[in-house]
């Protein structure tokens, strides 16, 4: 698993998508059950090409295996969603990575505000040193509390 790994992501680095994503259906002909990190690796090929489909299909495939994501997999797929300014999905992703108790940090939190804000919804940074909610999403990291209007 991790030559098939480490070859994906040369592809990806290489800027050859197309081939990194052949890796993974060959892994998946020859019955190689990959893990955690070839999943991670797959969707943010997918999110880098702006295939939020594929990535969602990524994500939904690593659910089926029983593969249990975490906190990387859950910001890579909401990337991929932001990188296309698809706030309904992103905020699924989100939604889903809550319900499974993952904690998210403040990447996870960011990455869905930029989704809001490329799809033009507004985002809100309030220094407030305290926490904040509108909505249902709101984070507090250094003393300014984030939260974001989708």
């Amino acid at each position: 698993v991790v030559t098939y790994n480490t070859l994906m992501n040369a592809c990806a680095k290489a800027g050859k998508v197309v081939e990194a994503l052949k890796v993974l259906d060959e892994m998946r002909r020859q019955g190689i059950a990959g893990n955690v990190v070839t999943y991670n690796t797959a969707m943010d090929i997918c999110a880098k090409a702006g295939k939020v489909a594929e990535a969602m299909k990524v994500l939904k495939e690593m659910e089926r295996k029983g593969i249990a994501g975490d906190v990387v997999t859950y910001n890579t797929a909401m990337n991929a969603c932001a990188k296309a300014g698809n706030v309904a999905e992103a905020r699924k992703v989100l939604e889903e990575m809550e319900r499974k108790g993952i904690l998210g940090n403040m990447l996870t939190y960011s990455t869905f505000m930029n989704a809001c804000a490329k799809a033009g919804k507004a985002g809100n940074v309030a220094d407030k040193g305290k926490w904040q909610r509108q909505g249902r999403y709101w984070r507090r990291w250094r003393g300014k509390a984030y939260w974001a209007i989708c």
